[in-house]
């Protein structure tokens, strides 16, 4: 603390001051201290008051604790709890006052409740500056040779200064903030922060020592702050953490209507997804999929989506295109003018259209990037919850479990100040005896980032799940325990399950749930990483509870972790349901999806092509050429026929491409070439795109019926010319299941069978060597030489009177 700014009569509170260790440098020990200049003489002979709050002024207040129970990581046999208060000024080793709990009423394992109550009357600080709270020790009872022994398992601290009465909201906040115990997995994430600021030549990482300037130090908080709200990606995601994020690509965009330039009622409606990875031979530096945009109703359609043609005709480049989500596509396909309540589709910028009813089915369950309880509250549950820890061996705490319980510090004896916690502990005691035929339901759908411990890169993947050791099936088909050895996915890092798995539940016996990804190995399995899950806490939870019976419970992405590691091997993705056994007989499980890939049939229509630049050649020969991927990474690339000597851009195709594709696809892209042929020369590609059909196959798969994407124009771009447009492609496609594409099969190209639509034959452009344009330009020469010849008589004619005339002029003469 800088001397110079302690004054000669401490006023104020004292502060708490961060204390620094070499030896540890994760210590986040403080001291709460105040200070005074006080002249030496005045100092010896004590003419001068010391800062009269050096001991905390108090008042009389009766604490009353519920211990509801604890809740472990890890099994014991015979728990007990022993609850502390204060220190003994004479010897700081023994408290105040300290009482020691019954045997636990119900539990199992590292799960136990004892729903007992404690009594305390004692004085506590008046000030929100001191620090009050109850120690609580838990400790297990074993067998050995030597007898009885106590066995330490973890501590507890339940922090007292926000439930004082006498302190405003404010300070009970700004309290439970101030002594809130900062635990291992923080302090990793704060360490991995710091380290991340260093390397973007950000704030230094926190080391030893350093000046206790608290002006700098609210600086730097304040810094640390916006960086850390500016960092988007998570550190411990491996699927953020391998993305590189680049600037938009504003040129892959499309145009559907004329964007009203100043009104307040539009909205930028651009969507891009460069998640997918493009299959095949790409143009280094394309974008990834991109939007599509729909058909236009005729030419003045084509006419509004083609930025070139809107700058041959009015000069200049019209506002930016917009695409419209993947529900709209098919309305957008006949957008008419009339008008609804008083606007155009044009000036709102969308067209209205009634949302179809597996769009609406998509939409009721939200998703969220991170686990659900962090959108927990206090207010949530009807008690209480802190970490039980164990200290490292660099003397950071690390959370070996939680303590459940209702707590309130009350002024006086007063019964009728007592009579709300005891409705609280009275309505937990009869919930608790009522919990004792639950059921769990956890779908997991899939796994994200695998990192095998082993370092293994072909990984065989399955689920276990439990609740409870027991592996015993329960009378209807009920279990504790799955280990879903026979469903086994080799998917890689991103295995899809797809898999509902429903344990029995008793609280508080089985309260966490324990989800682990294991990979199957020849001699013994692997955990690749597991999570836990309170289910407990979902059950009491209101807001939970609603979900459930909404049936709107979101999915969540939980971090995968293993025994003696603290960084993400991977993540899971799914949702979770508790309820009681009748409501989960009257209310079957929701149907997922099957994971394994079902057969189908795409079906693509390559109608034509324009707005490709000619590059300072008179004409131009274009050929389209599609490239999906396969699941073993093979290719299927099929081209078009070629257009020949096209000297506006334009090429007509009329050409259709089959491919047998499985869905669910690892790579659900078409990439689309427009490609340049040269009889002489190299042929080479003008532009690409990558047209995403992720959720086109997704509804196609839960229709289960033939499924059309409307026709569409799509642009193409090139690495090599950034920002400019390199040509579109009018397409249409279709999926249908394999057994209905055998019912009803078409052609490749414009063969037989010719349907579905019916594919024009196109006979222009359609040799290298254009003969009718050779007969035209042979007839263009012909009459120009026989015109010539007919003016070459004239004038000779001409001329030879004039000589004739000069010829007799001169015999005359």
């Amino acid at each position: 603390y800088p001397i110079q700014k302690v004054p000669k009569e401490w006023t104020k509170a004292p502060v708490w001051l961060q204390l620094h260790s070499k030896a540890y440098p994760r210590c986040k020990a403080r001291v709460l201290v105040a200070f005074e200049l006080v002249p030496a003489e005045k100092a010896e002979d004590d003419t001068y008051p010391f800062y009269d709050d050096i001991r905390p002024s108090t008042k009389e207040g009766n604490i009353r604790l519920f211990l509801v129970g604890v809740r472990l990581f890890k099994p014991i046999t015979q728990p007990f709890v022993t609850v502390c208060f204060g220190r003994d000024v004479e010897n700081t080793a023994e408290p105040l006052w300290s009482q020691e709990s019954s045997a636990p009423r119900t539990g199992e394992g590292g799960n136990w409740n004892f729903l007992e109550e404690f009594t305390v009357s004692v004085s506590l600080p008046k000030r929100m500056q001191h620090h009050s709270f109850l120690e609580v020790k838990i400790q297990d009872r074993t067998q050995g040779i030597g007898g009885e022994s106590n066995v330490d398992v973890g501590m507890a601290y339940i922090t007292l200064n926000p439930l004082l009465p006498w302190l405003d909201s404010r300070e009970r906040a700004e309290s439970l903030e101030t002594f809130r115990l900062q635990m291992l997995e923080e302090v990793l994430i704060e360490d991995a922060e710091n380290a991340r600021r260093s390397a973007d030549g950000g704030l230094a990482a926190r080391t030893g020592g350093g000046s206790f300037d608290e002006d700098a130090t609210k600086k730097k908080e304040m810094l640390a702050a916006e960086r850390s709200r500016k960092m988007a990606i998570p550190y411990n995601d491996p699927d953020m953490a391998n993305l590189k994020i680049e600037e938009v690509d504003d040129y892959v965009s499309f145009k559907v209507a004329p964007r009203p330039q100043a009104s307040r009622l539009s909205r930028e409606g651009t969507s891009r997804d460069e998640r997918g990875k493009a299959p095949g031979k790409s143009l280094s530096g394309m974008p990834g999929p991109v939007a599509r945009a729909s058909p236009g109703a005729g030419e003045e359609t084509e006419k509004k989506g083609d930025p070139v043609a809107e700058k041959k005709e009015g000069g200049a480049q019209a506002a930016p295109p917009v695409a419209p989500s993947a529900h709209q596509r098919e309305a957008l396909a006949a957008s008419p003018e009339e008008e609804t309540y008083g606007f155009t589709p044009e000036q709102l910028n969308f067209v209205l259209a009634d949302l179809e009813e597996d769009d609406a089915e998509e939409m009721t369950r939200d998703e969220v990037p991170y686990e659900l309880e962090a959108d927990f509250t206090v207010d949530d549950l009807p008690y209480l919850r802190t970490p039980i820890f164990r200290p490292t061996d660099a003397g950071v705490p690390e959370t070996v479990g939680y303590l459940k319980y209702v707590c309130r510090v009350f002024q006086s004896t007063d019964e009728d100040e007592g009579a709300e916690m005891d409705a609280v502990c009275k309505s937990l005691i009869e919930t608790y005896n009522s919990t004792r035929d639950l059921v769990v339901r956890a779908y997991v759908l899939a796994a994200r980032g695998l990192v095998p411990p082993s370092g293994a890169s072909d990984i065989q993947t399955y689920v276990w799940i439990q609740d409870s050791e027991n592996a015993a099936t329960l009378p209807g088909g009920l279990s504790y325990n799955i280990r879903d050895t026979g469903y086994t996915k080799k998917q890689g890092f991103k295995p899809e399950f797809n898999r509902c798995y429903t344990l029995a539940c008793s609280l508080p016996e089985n309260s966490i749930v324990q989800i682990a990804v294991m990979n199957m190995g020849r001699l013994t399995d692997e955990c690749i990483g597991r999570t836990y899950l309170d289910v407990e806490d979902r059950f009491f939870n209101k807001k939970v509870e609603q979900m459930v019976i909404e049936e709107s419970t979101p999915i969540e992405l939980r971090t995968l972790k293993n025994e003696g590691s603290t960084v993400s091997h991977g993540s899971l993705r799914g949702f979770f349901e508790i309820m009681r056994a009748d409501y989960a007989q009257l209310h079957p499980p929701y149907t997922l999806a099957s994971a394994e890939p079902d057969e189908y049939q795409l079906r693509v229509v390559i109608w034509r092509v324009k707005a490709v630049p000619l590059d300072d050649n008179s004409s131009i020969s274009l050929f389209v050429r599609t490239i999906y991927q396969l699941e073993d990474s093979s290719e299927i690339v099929k081209d078009t026929d070629t257009h020949y000597n096209s000297t506006d851009g334009t090429a007509v195709y009329n050409w259709r491409m089959v491919f047998d594709v499985l869905i669910p696809a690892q790579i659900p892209v078409l990439k689309l070439q427009i490609w340049n042929y040269a009889l002489l020369s190299s042929t080479e590609p003008i532009g690409e795109a990558n047209f995403d059909l992720t959720a086109d196959f997704f509804r196609a798969r839960k229709r289960q019926q033939h499924y059309r994407v409307p026709r569409m124009w799509v642009r193409c771009s090139h690495p090599a010319h950034k920002g400019k447009l390199r040509g579109t492609i009018e397409i249409e496609a279709s999926i249908l299941p394999r057994e209905e594409a055998e019912y009803t099969p078409v052609g490749n190209g414009r063969d037989e069978p010719n349907r579905d639509p019916f594919l024009p034959a196109v006979t222009t452009n359609r040799t290298y060597i254009d003969w009718q344009q050779i007969g035209e330009t042979v007839g263009a020469a012909s009459s120009a030489i026989m015109s010539g010849l007919k003016w070459t008589g004239v004038w000779m004619t001409v001329a030879g009177i004039i000589a004739l005339v000069i010829f007799v002029m001169f015999l005359l003469k």
